[in-house]
């Protein structure tokens, strides 16, 4: 993800690159400090975290859509990720 401002783009490739939208989070609060927004999740800062493999996660995730898609159980569901 690519934070501008006060907003997070994804930037891991995905099949068909339309613009992913994101749940919001109330726990999450900018703040100013020296001209710099930082985001804080219950007074934590949130940390920054980039995918090792995006290919093999797009594809786990995609096994679990499918198998969701599927009326599998979501209890049922593993993601190693």
């Amino acid at each position: 993800m690519i934070l501008t401002q006060t907003k997070l783009f994804c930037v891991t490739p995905h099949h068909d690159r339309s613009p992913l939208e994101f749940a919001p989070d109330a726990d999450i609060v900018w703040v100013e400090a020296d001209g710099v927004m930082n985001s804080n999740r219950r007074g934590k800062p949130v940390p920054f975290l980039v995918r090792d493999f995006p290919d093999w996660v797009i594809q786990e995730v995609a096994a679990a859509r499918e198998s969701l898609l599927a009326d599998a159980d979501p209890r049922t569901i593993k993601l190693l990720m």
